[in-house]
């Protein structure tokens, strides 16, 4: 059975850190709901200004985390979901601006989430200033606060939930190259993971507050992800793919309609999983010590319908890496295994590519 709680609100102070303490409560799923009332200094306020504001999210409980970009987060929510839901704001100088999303734990791994049940779980963020927001600076109204809120099983799973490790990387776009435009990720853990989210930003509309964001498609303009060190030869999962086709397939995979994908501009989701039967086959296993390399060419020419965008300062594609494990995983040193479903070690690792 689960059921769904509240938890603690935190007004909004600006530059303010918050920290919000969850316990007695086996988490499947953190829900989000931020609503800010926002003047701004120098035109419309835009579509995503409550994620702007809210900057990096956290959440730790010995050894597990969620450290990322509220944005990142937000638009792993909307492919799970479905759709580009609850992110608004209207269409003059003052309004309010609102997003609502979670951390959907069980719906990626079945039997993944948080037990804080005996330790606690925090979930804390600092609120961004206005002067990040736009470069005219918006003012942020009293009333404005987040409000956190989770879906609950009764008891945790036998043996204790699959926990989230999910961190965000970064590849630098400042200049126009292919080699040069990658990011190791490494494994300090046997993981299971659905796959990565991509966020592409031009530093420039960063803080223009006319524009619907950041993201722009004419960052990037084809995508490399190879594994290596899993037991087996390198693979190449996904293989020098144009940017325009993953985010055609993004929005196939989830079920977007043509307006989801443009207010989804700049997002690219790619999944990784195993061609296995098992509960787990919807996630690829990582094995300690392995690792992947992300590579973005933004040196080949932008797509037709997609405008280059001149690499400068700041240019960037950031990645949401929402990985899993079990704790008895962390801290392992010498060889790691993964158990499939009959708990049996494995070693083998036959992944999907795109």
């Amino acid at each position: 059975m689960e059921t769904l709680r509240k938890f603690e609100e935190k007004a909004w102070s600006d530059n303010g850190d918050f920290e919000v303490e969850i316990k007695d409560a086996a988490l499947g799923e953190l829900l989000f709901a931020f609503d800010a009332a926002v003047t701004s200094g120098s035109g419309t306020v835009a579509q995503d200004a409550a994620l702007k504001l809210l900057g990096t999210l956290e959440v730790n409980q010995n050894g597990s985390r969620v450290q990322a970009d509220a944005r990142l987060l937000y638009y792993l929510s909307a492919v799970y979901e479905g759709g580009i839901r609850e992110l608004t704001a209207g269409s003059s100088a003052t309004d309010t601006a609102t997003c609502r999303f979670g951390m959907p734990f069980q719906r990626m791994i079945p039997g993944a989430g948080l037990d804080a049940s005996s330790k606690v779980v925090s979930f804390k963020g600092r609120f961004r200033d206005g002067a990040y927001y736009s470069s005219g600076g918006v003012t942020v109204g009293t009333g404005s606060r987040i409000r956190p809120a989770a879906t609950t099983m009764l008891t945790a799973p036998e043996g204790g939930p699959r926990e989230p490790d999910w961190i965000q990387e970064t590849v630098k776009l400042e200049s126009a190259s292919v080699s040069a435009n990658s990011r190791k990720i490494e494994n300090r853990a046997d993981y299971l993971m659905p796959g990565l989210l991509l966020m592409a930003v031009d530093a420039n509309g960063d803080i223009a507050a006319t524009d619907a964001s950041a993201r722009d498609d004419g960052v990037a303009h084809r995508v490399t992800v190879e594994l290596f060190g899993n037991g087996r030869a390198p693979l190449r999962l996904v293989d020098d793919i144009p940017w325009g086709v993953l985010r055609a397939e993004t929005a196939r995979r989830a079920g977007w309609t043509d307006a989801d994908q443009t207010a989804a501009e700049g997002i690219v989701w790619l999944p990784l999983f195993e061609r296995q039967g098992g509960r787990n086959a919807d996630a690829l296993r990582l094995l300690q010590g392995s690792h992947l390399t992300v590579t973005i060419d933004n040196a080949s020419g932008a797509e037709n319908g997609f405008t280059a965008v001149t690499p400068g300062a700041g240019d960037r594609v950031d990645i949401l890496v929402p990985r899993f494990f079990n704790r008895g995983d962390l801290g392992q040193t010498g060889s790691a295994t993964v158990r499939g479903a009959n708990g049996r070690a494995r070693r083998s690792n036959r992944s999907r590519n795109i």
